[in-house]
């Protein structure tokens, strides 16, 4: 008769890894003996101080990460994560490690279901004056004004208008290239098209920038590029039927 603590051989340990592999606690244990050993791993780790300040290694993540793959999480679960997180503040250090993770991803547009969630979630909330005070504080710091810019242009598509100018540029090699999804952000401000060298902007404007809230923003845009040594180029939408006219006048600009 064998006394003392069973060990599992590491052949063991694999093949009730392998055998757990996608499988849910309550697909496991069935719902009410899976609440009932979640509630005592939970109440294990009250008060329990060993574990604090101890971090899976990276090898352990990515086994941990490869298990929970493809594995659907409950309505229950998402709103669990949910309320954990809210009012989570975050610091500088964890924002950037976020921002580098996602860096070069192109995330999956939203789904009609999920911006119907996040209008619903927003609906009736204002902004404390707390909040629009921190707004208006990060926004003086260029380097995060130029990031929230170029986030919000990521994924905008040419406008059917800058497509005709774009086409009207490359049907005649003028050395434009279209920047207004964001590639390139002056001081908060995202132009249309650039020039390849040496420092030409154009600006395609709408019926739009003629009020009076968009002209004191397009003056201001203006001021910057000016400051930054570019000439800009204003072309109004309702001239782009007259290509020759169009074309001559980039030309005339580019002199």
């Amino acid at each position: 008769m064998t006394t003392g603590k069973y060990i599992r051989t590491e052949e063991t340990k694999k093949k009730m890894s392998l055998a757990r592999q996608g499988r849910t606690w309550e697909q496991l244990y069935g719902k009410e003996k899976a609440d009932e050993l979640k509630e005592k791993s939970r109440k294990l780790m009250i008060g329990n101080k060993k574990t604090l300040g101890i971090y899976p290694t990276k090898e352990t993540r990515e086994k941990m990460s490869l298990i929970h793959k493809g594995i659907p999480k409950s309505e229950e679960h998402k709103r669990n994560i949910g309320l954990a997180n809210t009012g989570k503040i975050l610091s500088e250090e964890t924002k950037n490690k976020i921002s580098l993770a996602k860096t070069g991803k192109k995330l999956p547009p939203f789904t009609e279901e999920h911006k119907q969630n996040m209008s619903i979630s927003r609906k009736g909330k204002s902004f404390t004056e707390k909040h629009k005070e921190n707004l208006k504080e990060s926004w003086k710091n260029e380097e995060r004004r130029n990031k929230t810019v170029q986030a919000s242009l990521k994924l905008k598509q040419i406008t059917s208008s800058e497509q005709i100018l774009f086409d009207i540029i490359k049907r005649n090699n003028l050395p434009f290239n279209y920047v207004g999804n964001g590639q390139v952000v002056f001081n908060g401000f995202c132009p249309d098209f650039l020039s390849k060298n040496p420092k030409y902007i154009i600006e395609l404007f709408g019926v739009g920038h003629y009020c009076k809230n968009c002209r004191e923003r397009d003056r201001r845009k203006l001021e910057v590029y000016s400051s930054l040594g570019y000439k800009t180029l204003i072309i109004n939408t309702w001239s782009l039927n007259n290509e020759e006219k169009i074309v001559n006048k980039i030309k005339e600009f580019i002199k």
